[in-house]
This record gives C-alpha cells, structure tokens and sequence, in this order.
C-alpha cells in the first residue's frame, strides 16, 4: 500500500498550467465557436457550411460572406493550454486550406461570446472599406490589426510563463 506523497515531494504545478488532454480541443472548439456564430449572424453575416444551426469549419476554417467579401478564420488553442486560444482571420486561399492577409488575435476561452463574433464582423467591415480597424478587446495591442492579445490573455499568459522558468514562448508584451 503506497502513502500518500507529502506536501514536500508533490509537483509544484502553476494554477493556470492546465493542458488538453486527448481530443478535448476537438470537443471544446465548437462549443466555443458557436456563440461567435451567433453574434456574426446578429449583424447580418453569411454563414457557410452551417447545418443543423452549428457553423461548421472545413479544412479548420469556418468560412463567412459579408457584405460582399469572403472571409474566413480558424479557433485554434495556443501552447497547447486549455483556457489560452487564438482566432486567425483572414480571406481564404484559393485552395481552401490557408488564409491570406492572416491576422492573429489571442483570447481567453471564457472571454469568447456573442460580443466576439459581432466585434470581429465589425473588423472585417472596417477592413474591407478600409476605414480605421477597430476591436475594443484588442486594439489597445500596438501590434494591432495584424497580431493582438487581449489584457487578460496576455497577463494570465506573462504570470503562466514566469512561473515555468520563461522557457514557453513569450507574447512580445512587456510585462
């Protein structure tokens, strides 16, 4: 019979060192993808390859019409972390594998919501009547409209990083 280890010898893990395990971004990317799906249809985006009331990607990509431009993007975790994930947006390769004019924005999962797909449809607007971009979660980013995090991603992510000896990459934010 084994004793249990002591407060000594138990791993010191970091409270934000939460990784998938097997399959579990596949499970948790479409739940978060569909309230961003409804805040895009709130302001009158086009939709592709939905079915059943659920946006649907194909090749990772959840394509969009708006007012005439297609775009798409791709929710994608970052360093593997269960709360840290990354939209990509772009306007899709003619193969229909890869984005063009790719722009990166990092969020925290409970920070994803209806309000995410309606700020992101007035970005696209913005970009495709070449007005100024405008995201209030991100704009704040010198790096922004072409990479971005938003306050809370990249603080959460800074204290996450510090505490594993600085050895994942960094965000480019000074702390």
């Amino acid at each position: 019979m084994n004793a249990p280890a002591s407060p000594a010898t138990k791993p010191n893990h970091h409270r934000w060192d939460i990784h998938f395990k097997p399959g579990e971004d596949d499970r948790m990317r479409p739940q978060l993808v569909q309230p961003i799906a409804r805040g895009l249809i709130a302001v009158g985006v086009t939709l592709k390859h939905a079915r059943g009331g659920k946006l649907r990607p194909v090749h990772h990509l959840y394509h969009l019409d708006l007012d005439g431009g297609s775009w798409a993007f791709r929710l994608s975790p970052y360093c593997h972390l269960r709360w840290l994930w990354r939209i990509t947006l772009g306007t899709p390769s003619r193969d229909g594998f890869g984005l063009l004019n790719a722009k990166e924005f990092s969020l925290l999962d409970d920070e994803i919501s209806e309000q995410t797909g309606r700020d992101l449809a007035a970005l696209i607007r913005a970009l495709q009547n070449n007005q100024a971009p405008v995201w209030p979660m991100f704009d704040h980013d010198q790096s922004f409209p072409r990479y971005a995090w938003s306050d809370a991603a990249s603080t959460r992510y800074e204290e996450w990083r510090q505490e594993n000896g600085g050895t994942k990459p960094s965000t480019g934010i000074a702390a």
